[in-house]
This record gives C-alpha cells, structure tokens and sequence, in this order.
C-alpha cells in the first residue's frame, strides 16, 4: 500500500546551481512538450493561425505616431476605435519592427509561443508554491500546457498580446504566494511590479492576478498585515499603470473602460460565468474533453474541510468573475488535487492500481506526455482528425494576399468593405481598406453588440444580397463584399445587383449597387 502523501514536499526554495540542475527533472516534460507542440506549429504555419491581424495594426498606429500614444484605430468600424488597449505588448512589437527588421506578420508567428515556453517555469514554481509538491507541480504545469484550448490562446496569433500577460500574471502569483504564506516581504514590491506589467498588457489578466492575489490573502493570511500586503501589491501595480490609465481617461473618458467591461459578457456576471463553466471542458485532449467541473466541485469541499482555502477561493474567483479559458490554472491545479490526492489514494486501497512511489517516476506524467504530444502536435498542426477547421487553422492563404493586394491598389482610398469570416481581422491592415463591421475591437465602442450581431448574421448567409441585408439590418452598408467562394451557394455569382469586381479561386469581391434593393 503506497503513502497516502505521495507528493514530494520539496525543500525551501533556495537557488543554487546543484539544486537548478536538478529542478530540470520536475520542470524538463512541461517544457520539453511545450518546445516540441511550438516547433510544430512554427513548421506548419507559414503565417500566424487564427487572429492577430487587429493586433499589426495597431502596432502600425503606433509606429505612424512615432511611438507616441495613438488616438484611435481607423479602418475598423465606421468611425475606428479609441486606442484604449493596454499598450505593453504592441509597443514591444513596434519596437521590435523599427530596430530588427522584422514584419508584423513574422513577429505574431514567433513571439506568442516563445514567451509561452517562458512561461513555463513561473508556471511550475507558482503551482509549486501552491501544491507544495514538485511531482504534483510537474504534473499540473504539464497538464497544462498540453491543453489545445489553451496553448491556442497562446503561441497562435490570439497570443500576440495574452502570452505577455500570462507571462507577467504567474510570475506575479509565484512572487506573492509566498508574501502570504510565509511573510516573505521582500517578493511583494517585485510581485506588485508584476501586477503593473500585467495590467499594461491584458485587461483581464490584469483581473485574473487581482482575483488570485486576493485568493492568496484568503487563503494564506487573512490578518491586517496580510491586507496590507495585498493592498501595497495593488497599489505598485496601479503606480506602474497610472501614466497610461491618465493618457487614455484624458483623451477618451473613464467610461470607455467601464463600456468594454460589460462587453462580451461583462465582468462579474455569474450567469455568463456560470455557462463557461458548464460547457467549457478543462482541459480538452483533441475530441476526448476530460470535464473536471465535478472534480472542481469535489476537491473545493475537500480542501474546506482540510482548511486548505486558497484553491476553492482561486476556482470561485476566476470562474464566476471572469469565467471562461481563465479559470484553466486554478482548474488543473483542482484535477492535480484530485488524481494525487484522492483518486489514486482510493484506487490504491482497493488494490485497482499500483502503488505510486515517492521516488518512482510517475506514470501518469508520462501518459499525459505521451497524449500531449500526440494530440498537441496534431491540434498545433492545423489538423483536425475528426474533420472539419480547428482554432488553429491559418485564416489567411495565397489567394487572400492575392486579393487584399487588389483591394489595395484597384479600389478607392475611402472604399468600404464587409467581410462575414474571421480573416477580416487581417483585411484593414493588410488592404489599407475600411471594414465596416468588426467584432474585434468594437467592445471599447457603443455599439458593440451591434457589431457582433451582425458579423453573426452574415456568417450565416450565402448571397451577397444576404450578406449586404443582414448588414443593414443593424445599420451597416458597404461598398464591397470580400466573401470565400466555399461560402457562397450556387446563385451567389448570377445575381446581377451584385457585380463580382475581382475574385480568384477563393475570394469573390462584389460591388454593393448604390441602388440595390437588398433582400433581408
């Protein structure tokens, strides 16, 4: 019969070459599977997968402006957006276009997933820190990164600006847990440093640290002191933010960050959260979700009746205030909790597994290596083995450069356009043309919901008088349609209100008439 505590508890965590080296051993498989998933998408990926378009663009503003503070973003929505974004990651890549040479595109392909295998290790030593257990942090951490659903967010073209702010959140959480846990006061000015970086690159990892910081002063020191460290780390990071949080309230007002914190569900909405919550898998493996909402539900009541009170506290915090994808390291730290702690304990007892030893390697580490790589390896390929497009596909093809190259130079400098598929992140930057409805970056405008409705409604129709009618519909006209010809049903190209002005074997591009009458 194996030790009930078949964690290592690790040694105090003391820094020297001898112990770094053998650290590899807990921290080498996150990482080795993470390289390997990013080196596959690098080699099938000539472009960046999924968004990142929006994001180029705005590093374009920003190089327009001399790295001065950009007002607005044109060519998204009628009357662009105001440039409210947190500004730490597209001035880095500016930055990195105006010294090194390197194009907007190339930069979104490559950076996302080096600051992700980065992450890696603040990722171990905060799960560390929390599971006092090096093999139950090395199986949390690579559990983890094998998740498609959240590497996607990461290394594709989505992770232009998130990988910075998983980055600097779980190095800020790795340096406060031990502020509360052992009242190591000198972390908290750095984890507050942290907090200030993460607010300047993630809106909602900027909340996501928060939620966690005040999960650790509940979990590990609820005393007036334990306050007053949660508030100095606060009150760093709100220093650090301070200078561009004024730079945009002066040109924009505060309520363009009060009207983007009730976009897409709003923050602290338990019924949106509550949703995520159910139907969001954490984490899936390709087709086979492991749903670990029961888990979550079993390991919260059993670390309350161990008064262990940080873990249900950080699984209530980031699911029911912010909800969705942020709630996946509180998640795989829970399911760590439960495999180690009482699954396999139980297993055990009743003679269903081998023991597990302290010293042994774990198997289970190696099955879920093995899994990761297979099916990460797959899933950062593009490939889908159950058919049909996966998050990381490559939105943009020869024939869309082809055709955003023709809008560029054969179409009017004011000109106009619709576009019912998610490429259209890319299409303003790429064309230097306008779109007129745009989901991405309409939540720091009024209108949001109407952008999203629309853009929703087009991706449903297969006519171009549907598409320019749905548009209108919400209060939207153009004066082109760039439209996938695989989207278009077989009447599409014989409608005469319609002119097709260019298309290729994947893009049509059709002429709104002035005067069509236009089919809802």
């Amino acid at each position: 019969m194996t030790d009930k505590n078949i964690f290592v508890t690790p040694k105090p965590l003391v820094v020297n070459r001898r112990r770094t080296v053998a650290e590899l051993r807990w921290v080498g498989p996150p990482l080795v599977v993470t390289a390997v998933v990013y080196a596959v998408y690098l080699f099938t990926h000539d472009f960046p997968a999924v968004g990142g378009g929006f994001y180029a663009a705005i590093m374009e503003q920003i190089l327009r402006a001399d790295f001065g503070l950009p007002a607005r973003l044109p060519e998204y929505t009628p009357g662009g957006i105001p440039f409210a974004y947190p500004p730490l990651g597209y001035y880095v890549g500016a930055a990195a276009q105006a010294t090194l040479g390197v194009s907007a595109a190339e930069y979104i392909r490559l950076v996302p997933g080096v600051l992700t295998l980065v992450s890696v290790v603040p990722t171990y030593y905060a799960f560390r820190e929390i599971l006092e257990s090096q093999r139950g942090s090395r199986f949390a951490t690579t559990l983890l990164f094998v998740s498609p659903m959240f590497f996607n967010g990461k290394i594709s073209g989505m992770g232009t600006i998130r990988s910075w702010g998983y980055l600097f959140a779980i190095t800020g959480l790795f340096l406060a847990l031990p502020v509360f846990k052992r009242r190591v006061t000198r972390r908290w000015i750095l984890a507050g440093v942290m907090f200030g970086l993460t607010v300047l690159s993630h809106p909602k990892f900027g909340l996501f640290m928060g939620v966690s910081v005040f999960a650790a002063w509940l979990g590990y020191d609820r005393s007036g002191r334990g306050f007053a460290a949660g508030a100095g780390i606060a009150g760093i990071g709100a220093l650090v933010a301070s200078p561009w949080a004024g730079m945009v309230i002066a040109n924009h007002g505060i309520d363009v960050f009060l009207r983007t914190s009730g976009s897409w569900g709003g923050l602290l909405n338990p019924l949106y959260a509550t949703y995520y919550v159910f139907t969001y898998s954490y984490p899936e493996l390709g087709s086979f979700p492991v749903r670990l909402l029961l888990p979550q539900v079993i390991v919260g009541y059993y670390c309350l009746r161990t008064e262990r009170y940080f873990l249900p506290g950080w699984l209530a915090g980031t699911g029911l205030v912010i909800g969705g994808r942020w709630m996946y390291p509180a998640a795989v730290v829970a399911a760590t909790v439960f495999v180690y702690e009482l699954l396999l304990p139980a297993l055990d007892d009743g003679g269903l597994v081998p023991s597990v030893t302290v010293d042994g390697d774990d198997p289970i580490v190696v099955g879920v290596l093995v899994v990761g790589l297979l099916v990460g390896g797959v899933w950062a390929a593009g490939v889908n083995p159950a058919g049909g497009d996966t998050p990381m596909r490559q939105l943009v093809s020869d024939d869309d450069r082809a055709a955003m190259e023709w809008v560029a130079t054969e179409t009017p400098p004011n000109a106009t356009f619709l576009l019912p598929h998610e490429s259209g992140t890319w299409f303003p930057y790429m064309s230097d043309r306008a779109m007129i409805v745009s989901p991405w970056g309409s939540e720091w405008i009024r209108d949001h919901q109407a952008h999203v409705d629309a853009f929703a409604a087009m991706s449903g129709c297969s006519t171009p008088a549907c598409i320019a009618g749905a548009a209108a519909d919400h209060g939207f006209t153009a004066d082109y349609i760039y439209v996938y010809r695989s989207r278009l049903d077989d009447t599409a190209l014989e409608d005469t209100d319609f002119r097709v002005a260019y298309e290729n074997s994947r893009v049509v591009v059709f002429e709104v008439p002035d005067d069509s009458q236009i089919d809802s």
